[in-house]
């Protein structure tokens, strides 16, 4: 189709130049004493007025054959408006599909750039946008453009483009971006991406977001700040990953099952009958854990007559009692002497 539009626009531009010299030789030739159309400049002024329908009538043909040419410029006059307004049309309508798809860019600083658009992706956002900060989401899904613009409107910028590809993103400050996640479905391509992207963009801080917690130090290897497990991290600890990296990663530690007695983990522990935690409030218990053996406590979960009520980060003052389970963060090393010294009962739950 835009080769035929090309077609025709040349045709018609060749029948006017032809006859721009035409005209007033057949004028001339057939007509002269009554012609008014006397040389080149009168037949291009007569074109011009004839194309653009403005029709003044001070320069016309008189002659048959120079009527006949005339015909051809009004015919050609329809043409070429025609084309002329399709072509003002398709710039338009290239230039709209261009902005939506982020090809014009944006000039925001201090922003976010989320390579990668899933359902993990969709819920990082839900968990970041409330900070009032500029989202930039690159995906190379035209569909996923669209879903973006109808779901997040104006406060999430798409940029339609291949993750590699460094002109697209150069138009969104990639460089001056605050945080830059690569949260892509396949490790392996996060890995090739980000090999590539730090050939372009060596000064930007990349984390991403690992399918497999495995592969997690490999791709810190390759070149990263940070890498954050996707699988066993919920959406909100890895947002926290985009601005604490180091305090969302401890997270992501502590709700994973440890691997030796020196990780940290998450523990919780029922005071029994005799133990000395009964006859400590929940900060002199918290200071005394703390000096001795390492171990924060960070709640406690109190049994009612109905149900558990869960305190987090109680009070100094809350009064503690047999039966009470208290969570902490402790490593397996810290278990038997919880157990001995403390007369608590590791992995209990509240009644």
């Amino acid at each position: 189709m835009r080769n035929l539009t090309k077609w025709l626009g040349g045709v018609l531009g060749g029948l006017l130049v032809l006859g721009l010299f035409l005209l007033p030789y057949l004028e001339q030739t057939y007509a002269p004493d009554a012609a008014n159309i006397e040389d080149v400049g009168d037949a291009v002024w007569y074109a011009i007025v004839t194309l653009t329908t403005v029709g003044y009538g001070d320069y016309y043909p008189v002659s048959v054959p120079g009527q006949v040419v005339g015909v051809l410029f009004v015919l050609s006059s329809l043409g070429v408006l025609g084309l002329l307004i399709g072509k003002i049309a398709d710039l338009f309508t290239s230039y709209r599909e261009h902005r939506r798809l982020g090809h014009h860019g944006t000039d925001a600083t201090g922003h976010i750039v989320i390579f990668g658009w899933n359902a993990s992706t969709e819920r990082i956002i839900e968990q970041i946008r409330i900070l009032d900060r500029r989202i930039v989401v690159v995906t190379p899904n035209r569909d996923a453009v669209n879903t973006i613009h109808e779901r997040f409107s104006d406060a999430v910028f798409p940029l339609y483009a291949d993750f590699d590809d460094a002109d697209l993103l150069s138009r969104i400050n990639l460089r001056k971006a605050d945080r830059t996640l690569l949260n892509i479905e396949s490790d392996t391509d996060s890995l090739i991406y980000l090999l590539n992207l730090r050939k372009d963009f060596s000064d930007v801080e990349f984390v991403v977001a690992a399918q497999n917690e495995e592969l997690r130090e490999t791709i810190e290897n390759a070149g990263l700040t940070k890498a954050v497990s996707a699988r066993t991290n919920a959406a909100h600890l890895i947002a926290s990953v985009i601005f604490e990296p180091d305090v969302a990663i401890f997270a992501q530690d502590l709700i994973t099952t440890a691997q030796d007695d020196t990780d940290h983990d998450l523990q919780q522990y029922e005071i029994q009958p005799g133990s000395p935690a009964a006859e400590h409030s929940y900060g002199e218990l918290f200071r005394a854990l703390y000096d001795t053996l390492d171990v924060v406590p960070i709640g406690v979960s109190k049994s009612g007559p109905d149900d558990a009520a869960l305190h987090k980060l109680p009070p100094d003052d809350l009064s503690l009692e047999v039966g009470d389970v208290l969570i902490v963060i402790a490593t397996g090393a810290d278990v038997t002497p919880l157990e001995e010294d403390w007369t608590l009962r590791f992995g209990a739950t509240a009644a």
